[in-house]
């Protein structure tokens, strides 16, 4: 991608792959995660760019309470982080190789854990109110070099972050089942205007295979469809994600697949 932005000036490219195979049982699950994520944007001089590896164990406890009326869950993960994140000029780039481009990165490793609830109200709409508070008290890093025997230095803190959300869930028809919800992330960052915060969709459900949703990502439309198949959930579906810096606002589209498997 180095390349293709120098030549494609002011265009933000993205990319993020992630795989979570796991383990569960009635009320814990261990899983392996596995993610990149690729995110740059170039003036045809330097390139702007933040992308990261993670691989790491996640284990996860829930509990139903109130004949599964208040639920409530937890998780821990620990985190071996490869990044490289700067602006780096396309120069200096083109003198390095794949034995000294890792020199740029730093890698370290992380523990956090995360906390989430649902509240779900006795009404035929099934009113439910969640809430989730992630990397409990930051993420921060100490150097490692599991991943990367090159790289230097730590990677960025995760801050923490806390989001909550509202949905009700009421039948059309006999077969037809919808749901409509509003979500605001990032509470703790009340400086950032609301329209990077809210995200609101409705979702309809045919309970025999097919549904599709349409909604807001702040403020930026989205859309997708699922299909259930034999072993999990297929889904394909586009959203725009604000890129701008601050207040500014710039809006990248992404195109996402996503196949569920259960077993």
């Amino acid at each position: 991608l180095m390349g293709t932005l120098q030549q494609d000036p002011g265009a933000y490219h993205f990319t993020q792959f992630s795989t979570l195979p796991a383990i569960v049982f009635r009320g814990v699950a261990l899983g392996l995660l596995a993610s990149y994520r690729y995110a740059g944007i170039s003036d045809g001089t330097n390139l702007d760019v933040d992308t990261t590896t993670d691989v790491g164990p996640v284990l996860g406890v829930a509990k139903n309470f109130a004949g599964n009326l208040f639920r409530l869950g937890a998780s821990v993960k620990a985190i071996a982080r490869n990044q490289l994140k700067g602006v780096f000029s396309h120069s200096l780039l083109a003198t390095l190789d794949d034995s000294t481009f890792p020199t740029l990165y730093k890698e370290g490793l992380g523990i956090s854990a995360d906390l989430g609830g649902q509240l779900v109200f006795p009404n035929r709409f099934l009113p439910t109110l969640a809430f989730m508070w992630k990397d409990i008290g930051d993420m921060n890093f100490q150097t490692s070099s599991l991943l990367n025997a090159q790289a230097s230095g730590t990677p960025d803190r995760i801050n923490s972050s806390v989001n909550a959300g509202l949905s009700i869930h009421p039948y059309l028809s006999g077969r037809l089942k919808t749901t409509f919800a509003v979500e605001m992330r990032h509470i703790e960052l009340g400086h950032l205007p609301l329209r990077k915060r809210l995200h609101a969709g409705m979702q309809f459900e045919d309970e025999r295979s097919l549904y599709f949703w349409i909604g807001m990502n702040q403020f930026y439309p989205t859309g997708g469809v699922g299909y259930r198949v034999k072993g999990g959930n297929l889904e394909i579906g586009t959203y725009a994600q604000d890129v701008g810096e601050g207040e500014a606002a710039a809006a990248d589209r992404r195109i996402f697949f996503r196949y569920t498997i259960g077993f």
